[in-house]
């Protein structure tokens, strides 16, 4: 027999009824005294309870060897023996009770830990609980404006799913944009063609990367009843048959349609070949951009108004999705990505580029003054068909600034004008750059080494029209295909066509 607190054979042994374990009677004594209870099963338990153990003449033999009356009445050692072994037994007992106590520590840190680690589960959860009830409570909010409006609200999965994938198919093919814009020398340029528009809208670029490098103006004349579509050196007339006063035209790539948006608010298409016309049953406040894609969503376009509203309708115009609602900040610029999902819209003061397929997600931001330098306000943005680059023009100066990387990083070197910035484009590759300043026309490439602008041409306003008088210019811009280009000036009445 063994004590259950000692582990060394008892000299009184004595069975608990409660655990039926074997204890020294001392041992059991004492602890019964200081906690009323059983050690091992810490049920209550008395002293009297505790049952004698008769013990047989070897176990008695074993356990008392060294405590006879004679050898501790005759020897000190055994007598030392007998204190040690008093002594040992009190370290055996409090040693039971720190192994006891240690025992329970532990069971308890465990507890805590694993009630902290559901704890974090269960805030976990919540959180997310949460976003997804936010993003409930914005889709409703989208929906419940759009049914007001008539229109479908927000992109639905399949068209999502569609224009990621498309997305993905497009920069996969126009992953790399060839260089075919050649700088013209300006002092040979020409006027081809002169037309008086005193209210048309801002020129628009059509852009096609598949196939035949092009790039597209479309401009209107005679009171906006015509539209022109500017490609190198050739100019086609489209007739049209609106009453009210255009504020935005432009076309779809294939020229199939043409995308309008009038002065008392209503914004449609019109179908070349048929003559017909349509419009968006949705209300808006000032379109200032509208773009169908030649390979993503191409049955679809995009629009935006000065509120940041955001919608794709489908060109015959019989749906409407209402991407976003807009705000009360007044929007004066918007581009659209090549690959169809990043769109910028351009403040007087900040840039807000938006993930089209994560509407859910906020829009980085580029904010004047710390990540765009230069004298406000944002007068254009202009993604580069390198897809990396983001270009944004203020009074004075032109930056580009690199997607890839935090906000506010630059991929060259700012394009600084001495006197006020009032038009500019760019090539198709990124790499041409054209600036209009109050006197001069000025044509920059893109250096690789350095990472800045060089100035390849210039050539003052004066020398390339007698037409032009006084009239301040509103847009330079660039038109060309594989086998011509054509520079287009637009000034507050006339059009101005150069190759």
């Amino acid at each position: 027999m063994f004590c259950a607190i000692s582990g060394k054979p008892p000299k009184s042994p004595v069975l608990s009824p409660s655990s039926k374990c074997i204890f020294e009677k001392e041992l059991i004594e004492q602890y019964i005294k200081e906690t009323g209870r059983d050690p091992i099963n810490n049920a209550p338990l008395s002293a009297d309870q505790l049952i004698v153990i008769s013990q047989t003449p070897q176990q008695f033999a074993l356990a008392n060897a060294v405590n006879s009356s004679t050898l501790n009445s005759n020897y000190s050692i055994p007598n030392l023996l007998s204190t040690l072994q008093n002594e040992w037994d009190a370290i055996m007992l409090e040693n039971f009770r720190l192994r006891k106590q240690l025992d329970s520590f532990t069971k308890q840190l465990s507890t805590a830990l694993y009630e902290r680690d559901a704890a974090k589960i269960v805030a976990a959860n919540a959180l997310k609980e949460r976003e997804e009830v936010v993003q409930e409570l914005n889709q409703l909010t989208l929906q419940i404006g759009a049914e007001e409006e008539g229109s479908l609200s927000g992109l639905p999965e399949y068209i999502i799913q569609r224009l990621q994938e498309e997305s993905k198919e497009y920069v996969d093919v126009t992953r790399k944009v060839k260089e075919t814009f050649q700088i013209p020398e300006v002092h040979k340029l020409k006027m081809k063609d002169i037309f008086d528009a005193p209210h048309s809208p801002i020129t628009q670029k059509v852009t096609q990367l598949q196939g035949e490098i092009m790039k597209e103006l479309v401009f209107t004349i005679e009171n906006c009843q015509k539209v022109c579509i500017c490609l190198g050196g050739s100019i086609t007339q489209v007739e049209l048959d609106i009453d009210s006063q255009l504020d935005f035209v432009t076309t779809t790539p294939n020229q199939e349609y043409i995308l309008f948006s009038t002065s008392n608010g209503q914004m449609g298409t019109y179908h070349v070949q048929q003559r017909q016309t349509s419009f968006v049953d949705c209300s808006t406040e000032g379109i200032i951009f509208m773009r169908a894609h030649e390979h993503i969503l191409k049955d679809y376009f995009l629009w935006t108004d000065k509120r940041g509203k955001i919608g794709c309708s489908l060109l015959d115009c019989s749906k409407t999705f209402l991407v976003a609602e807009g705000d009360q900040e007044e929007y004066l610029t918007v581009d659209l990505h090549k690959d169809g999902l990043l769109l910028a819209l351009g403040g007087a003061d900040s840039v807000k580029v938006y993930n089209l397929g994560k509407l859910q997600e906020p829009p980085t931001v580029w904010q004047a003054g710390k990540d765009i330098k230069g004298d406000v306000p944002i007068t254009g943005i202009n993604f580069s068909s390198n897809g990396y680059w983001m270009l944004v023009s203020t009074t004075n100066s032109v930056m580009a600034f690199d997607l890839r990387k935090s906000v506010g990083t630059l991929a060259v070197e700012p394009l600084m004008i001495d006197t006020q910035l009032q038009a500019w484009d760019i090539d198709l590759s990124g790499k041409k750059l054209a600036v209009c300043d109050a006197n001069t026309l000025q044509f920059y490439g893109f250096v690789k080494s350095s990472k800045s602008w060089v100035l390849k041409e210039k050539e003052a306003l004066a020398s390339l029209k007698g037409e032009l008088g006084e009239d301040a210019v509103k847009s330079v811009n660039i038109s060309y295909d594989n086998s011509s280009v054509s520079l287009l000036i637009q000034t507050q009445d006339k059009f101005l066509v150069y190759s």
